[in-house]
């Protein structure tokens, strides 16, 4: 391609725009074959790739939430059109993009360790099938970086052989995602595909394709940030472009003051601690993030009664606990789970998290007993540790570890003079000879210290 030269797929106005992707770690990159071929075969308006745009040429490693590089949203708007076209949400199809970006730079010629793979097509543009690139075994390919294999072998084999029996060039882009959804409906059905149905939290859905689609050496903190920062991101940036029929175009409208200044500030979007006479909502957050909840389910600032033995509360499901004295406060996955009260972490159990998640029991200072559960994550306290009120112990974990319902906190609370530890109940057993503390009489006036939020997140 000649320098001046200016290519465009026409929509409706034609417009420059300038997309060039510089993939991760291939400074020389030969762009014939993979940009031209990538923008033009997926009808999107591009210019020459020998052309740059500054730093929105290249994708460097990031969590912030700065607007993505119109190359790299341009890639993920086509991954995440696909999975949508195939039934996902959104919010799941960001799971998968947000995933790719860290495996491949969103490349689906490159090749583990920076090297990328020449297309396979003649001058002529036919797929050449001795061409076509052999992917080795042990070394990541592609846009998920498959590594087992080789030509023959369970992950990167089916896929040549793909490529070679339907003469299309391996490294293109539709191949590899149609490859995707193939192994998503065949051994990942279970552990990823069916999880990641219907979901609406991008981050939740990358935590998920990560831990049983991708599972790298990342930690769990490195996932969460960077993984599923890559999809909130994507999913932020496209939400209003591709309807899911979900109602992903949300209003993200940010409340302004009277000059026009946003009302929301860095430490209100992240979240903020509110303390009351010495006692601290468990949830590292804002009013804005608890009014949205999780699920369709939304904790609210009000008194409970006990409900009689045997029955369910009246906000059962949307404020009070189920049977007794508790509370669920509903949040999205992540969400920090801070200590209530100072105190010393009596056990931390179910690590790895099953089916109802990591817990943490904390006899405070107060004399009472606190328990929480439904975490993900493997918490960041120990047994024995002192801990002060307003410290992060754990991070709020999917329907899987609520098991099954809207994602929450649930905390509990017992007077510790007769409880040393939390008694192995649930429901309507918990309700029957223990004697839980109306914690909802503390949550209140805590959440009215938190911080407001300036935007509806």
């Amino acid at each position: 391609m000649k320098q001046n030269s200016v290519v465009f797929k026409i929509f409706s106005l034609a417009i420059v725009i300038c997309l060039a992707l510089s993939p991760v770690a291939a400074a020389n990159e030969d762009t014939d074959g993979f940009d031209e071929a990538f923008f033009s075969g997926n009808d999107i308006l591009y210019y020459n790739p020998a052309m740059t745009c500054g730093d929105g040429a290249k994708i460097e490693p990031t969590t912030n939430t700065s607007a993505v590089p119109a190359g790299e949203l341009a890639r993920a708007k086509v991954i995440m059109q696909y999975f949508v076209d195939k039934g996902l949400t959104l919010a799941a199809a960001a799971g998968f993009a947000g995933n790719m970006r860290q495996e491949s730079g969103l490349n689906p010629a490159i090749i583990q360790g920076g090297a990328i793979a020449k297309s396979a097509k003649n001058q002529s543009g036919q797929v050449v099938v001795s061409n076509i690139y052999k992917p080795v075994n042990s070394v990541g390919f592609g846009l998920v970086q498959w590594t087992f294999g080789g030509t023959t072998g369970p992950r990167q084999g089916p896929l040549y052989k793909k490529a070679v029996r339907e003469k299309i060039d391996i490294i293109d882009f539709n191949l590899q995602l149609d490859y995707v959804w193939t192994e998503l409906n065949s051994s990942y059905k279970t552990s990823t595909l069916d999880r990641v149905k219907g979901l609406n939290d991008p981050i939740e859905a990358a935590i998920i394709v990560h831990d049983n689609y991708e599972i790298s050496a990342d930690s769990d903190s490195e996932v969460r940030e960077v993984r599923g920062g890559n999809a909130k991101r994507y999913f932020d940036q496209l939400k209003g472009q591709i309807d899911d029929s979900t109602g992903a175009t949300v209003n993200t409208t940010v409340s302004t003051n009277a000059s026009g200044d946003t009302c929301q500030t860095a430490d209100e979007s992240e979240g903020g601690i509110g303390s009351v006479d010495g006692f601290t909502f468990p949830l590292k957050t804002t009013k804005a993030a608890l009014a949205k909840g999780a699920d369709g389910a939304v904790w609210k600032p009000q008194k409970c009664n006990l409900p009689p033995l045997g029955g369910l509360s009246q906000g059962s499901g949307g404020n009070c606990h189920h049977h007794y004295n508790a509370a669920d406060i509903f949040a999205e996955t992540g969400t920090p789970i801070v200590a209530a009260n100072s105190g010393k972490v009596v056990t931390v159990k179910g690590t790895p998290c099953g089916s109802y998640g990591c817990n943490v029991t904390i006899m405070g200072d107060d004399g009472n007993l606190y328990y929480y559960t439904h975490m993900s994550k493997t918490p960041p306290v120990r047994g024995g540790q002192q801990v002060e009120a307003g410290k992060v112990i754990g991070w709020v974990g999917t329907n899987t570890t609520a098991v099954g319902t809207p994602r929450h906190l649930h905390i509990d609370m017992l007077p510790g003079g007769k409880y040393k530890t939390r008694p192995g109940c649930a429901s309507e057993t918990c309700q029957r000879g223990y004697e839980f503390i109306e914690i909802q009489e503390l949550l209140i006036p805590a959440y009215q210290a938190l911080p407001s939020g300036g935007r509806n997140v």
